[in-house]
């Protein structure tokens, strides 16, 4: 009898689900279509999301072709990635689970986002995404200091010029972690 009624509600569930998606794609739809275009409506990819912590729990993220969203829990997670000059993988290591990933943005007074504990068997679905999305990304084993906030605006013009993908990250490395400020 329970039995029953566990599929009953299962399928009652799949139907209102169903049913507020359509709803929520013809809102979507006749928003574009009464601004003559003016908005556009971004799906993310759900094959491609992965688990990180961006704040203080572990969350899905989901990549779309502009932005790193959760918009499930509780502060939303959203980066655009028109605003981010490249990405910084940290901890990347197969003896490891997980990596951690630090968003660098093009205004480097701006605090960096770091997204920690992301399963190791994502990165190479993250790293694909954001080379489709022209991301420039390196990688260090461990944890560097390279988000660190006072180093951002000093060493800015030294090394994240635009030919900073000319520059050996091993010398990156070397100049967040040993050049005095």
């Amino acid at each position: 009898m329970q039995d029953r009624d566990d599929i009953q509600s299962e399928q009652m569930e799949r139907e209102m689900r169903k049913k507020l998606n359509q709803v929520f794609q013809n809102f979507c739809d006749k928003v574009v279509r009464q601004t003559n275009e003016a908005f556009d409506f971004d799906s993310p990819f759900n094959e491609l999301g992965f688990f990180g912590v961006p704040h203080r729990s572990s969350c899905t993220l989901k990549p779309t072709s502009a932005c790193l969203v959760n918009l499930t829990e509780w502060p939303p997670f959203v980066i655009t990635l028109d605003e981010v000059e490249f990405v910084h993988f940290e901890r990347v290591s197969f003896q490891l689970k997980n990596f951690d990933m630090v968003f660098i943005f093009k205004d480097y007074t701006r605090k960096v986002q770091m997204v920690q504990q992301i399963p190791m068997t994502s990165l190479d679905n993250v790293k694909e995404w954001l080379k489709s999305a022209f991301i420039n990304v390196f990688s260090v084993t461990k944890r560097s200091n390279l988000y660190c906030t006072k180093m951002l605006p000093v060493k800015a013009e030294i090394v994240f010029s635009r030919v900073w993908c000319f520059i050996s990250h091993n010398l990156i490395y070397f100049l967040c972690t040993y050049v005095p400020f």
